[in-house]
């Protein structure tokens, strides 16, 4: 673990680290993850959440600014894709190489944010490798919240049998998946910066992070009932594959799990992390190529959701 920075005669804080060993540290992490791939390297050695946070002003503002980043790229990128999306069901033009661009543009903005927020030894004292990796992660992060939303809400739609009443139904499940992601995105960004920037005993922090956790599921219900008023279940389960409101929304849900563990560095059991892929959910998660809700091969995608 490294330690972080804290005034003189702060209890039993960790003291300062000289410059030579935070060097060393980040030359023994950059070796490791150099071996073959470890989920731990990801951003060099994830730091458990109970313990990790309390960081000086500067280093708790290039989190925030890192976080903030990761959540306002992916969330461009999906309202991007949302609204071509809607625009082409409605019988409206949607100029994609356009919406690439822009994709590509709310990506650049992320690390312009970065780059003026953080330096190396912040970002090495967050647990990342350095200001690259921080850059990657939230990259990564905003390209694989596009493919997860846009796999579950949009690819399921055949465009060729959609009804009035099915556009008002996507439309209200698209729209509230995106009010979802906002409020995840917020409750997890507000728990992990107040702990990046204070010191909390481990026993708060698993009771802020239980309460952050149940602001999200309160949303989820809500947001259900919502899709519900608009678009009754037997709709929605023709457009999504038989999949319930509560389903989709509490797998949308989960990204804000992936903000969370993808661009601030705390992991372990106390940790709040992206879940793993799961081959036949119908959304498109790491490592997957596709996603068709099964887990039979020969249908085009393969029982490793890798294309066939």
């Amino acid at each position: 673990m490294i330690a972080t920075t804290h005034p003189a005669g702060a209890g039993a804080r960790p003291p300062r680290p000289h410059r030579g060993g935070r060097a060393a540290l980040a030359a023994a992490l950059l070796f490791a993850c150099l071996a073959p791939p470890d989920p731990a390297c990801a951003h060099g050695t994830p730091v458990e959440f109970v313990f990790w946070g309390d960081f000086p002003p500067a280093i708790a503002a290039c989190q925030r600014a890192i976080g903030r980043a990761g959540a306002a790229c992916g969330l461009q990128a999906w309202r991007l894709r949302r609204d071509c999306a809607l625009s082409s069901l409605r019988g409206a033009p949607c100029d994609e190489s356009a919406v690439d661009s822009a994709v590509q543009h709310a990506r650049l903005v992320a690390q312009t944010t970065i780059d003026a927020a953080c330096d190396e030894m912040q970002v090495q004292l967050l647990q990342f490798l350095g200001v690259f990796e921080a850059l990657r992660d939230v990259n990564t992060f905003c390209r694989d919240l596009e493919r997860a939303t846009t796999s579950l809400l949009l690819d399921p739609i055949a465009t060729a049998a959609i009804s009035p009443a099915d556009l008002t139904c996507i439309d209200t499940a698209t729209r509230a998946g995106t009010k979802l992601l906002n409020a995840g995105f917020r409750s997890r960004q507000r728990l992990l910066d107040r702990v990046a920037g204070a010191a909390f005993s481990p026993p708060r922090k698993r009771l802020m992070r239980a309460a952050s956790t149940a602001q999200i599921g309160t949303t989820v219900a809500a947001l259900s009932v919502e899709i519900e008023r608009s678009c009754p279940a037997h709709t929605f389960g023709s457009l999504y594959a038989g999949q319930t409101a509560t389903e989709v929304l509490s797998k949308i849900a989960s990204r804000a799990d992936c903000l969370a563990g993808q661009t601030y560095a705390q992991g372990g059991e106390s940790g709040i992390i992206c879940p793993p892929s799961t081959c036949g959910n119908r959304m498109i998660e790491r490592d997957e190529e596709c996603d068709d809700g099964n887990a039979l091969g020969g249908d085009d995608c393969s029982v490793d959701c890798l294309n066939e």
